[in-house]
């Protein structure tokens, strides 16, 4: 990807199964490409209709890496060295409990008119002008169970506290495993996975596999975060020392 930005190949350019995007690869790709990208989704898909410990997860995990294998195996006949960055955005976790939010919406009388709320999956994010309604909602939502308020420093914490409230006045996070039901994404069947939980959620976090010849005698990094896939991809491609990284994140490459 020196140059011309046709010489940055990826696939695919948009959502597909994960065996079709496999078949595309083995199909299309022959050689010249100095990165090929590709995004395999129905594990999340699986993770959240049958659960991260579920037999249809364990069997598409299998079928991933068998296609994992089958493109690495096609890669090193098209090119002498072949570098592998394997990983995800996030984790999965068991849903145990479902916490219901619309007593504490009820009891607190928040409408369209005077407020507006989100039931998310994870959190319950509300936003109200009134002090009064406010402080009543305050007061309902630290009696709810199954999760709590994000105080001022959590939101520092977890770098969300912005000059605005566009994501929210209260920000109500459940605890880990539990899930907002009904919510505005499901308002019938529940998923029994879910992510997106506060971090120190082990089951949230993701995992990467690299292999190149870099990461020979690196063994297990542990917990990484995750920001450093970026640099670490540009170092791959000779590029650390020719692009910017936000923060001065390092490459997990020595």
């Amino acid at each position: 990807c020196y140059g011309d930005p046709r010489d940055l190949t990826s696939f695919p350019p948009r959502r597909s199964p994960d065996l079709d995007v496999v078949e595309r690869y083995l199909s299309e790709e022959c050689g010249g490409n100095d990165l090929a990208y590709l995004f395999f989704g129905d594990l999340d898909g699986v993770g959240h209709r049958r659960g991260p410990r579920s037999v249809a997860r364990r069997d598409q995990l299998r079928m991933l890496d068998a296609g994992l294998r089958r493109i690495y195996e096609h890669a090193r006949v098209n090119y002498e060295v072949v570098d592998l960055l394997v990983f995800g955005d996030h984790g999965m976790v068991d849903v145990t409990r479902h916490v219901d939010m619309r007593q504490t919406i009820r009891k607190a009388n928040l409408n369209r008119r005077n407020a507006t709320y989100f039931l998310d999956s994870t959190m319950a994010r509300f936003w109200t002008a009134d002090a009064d309604r406010r402080k009543r909602l305050l007061n309902l939502l630290s009696k709810q169970d199954g999760g709590h308020v994000l105080s001022d420093a959590e939101c520092k914490q977890h770098r969300i506290r912005y000059p605005h409230n566009y994501f929210g006045d209260i920000i109500f996070a459940v605890e880990d495993g539990a899930l907002i039901h009904p919510s505005f994404y499901e308002a019938e069947s529940a998923p029994k996975g879910m992510h997106g939980y506060l971090p120190g959620c082990r089951d949230n976090e993701s995992a990467f596999v690299l292999v190149t010849e870099r990461a020979q005698g690196l063994g297990n990094l542990g917990r990484i975060d995750m920001r450093r896939v970026y640099p670490t991809l540009l170092d791959m491609l000779g590029l650390r020392q020719k692009t910017p990284v936000p923060n001065n994140l390092e490459s997990i490459l020595p």
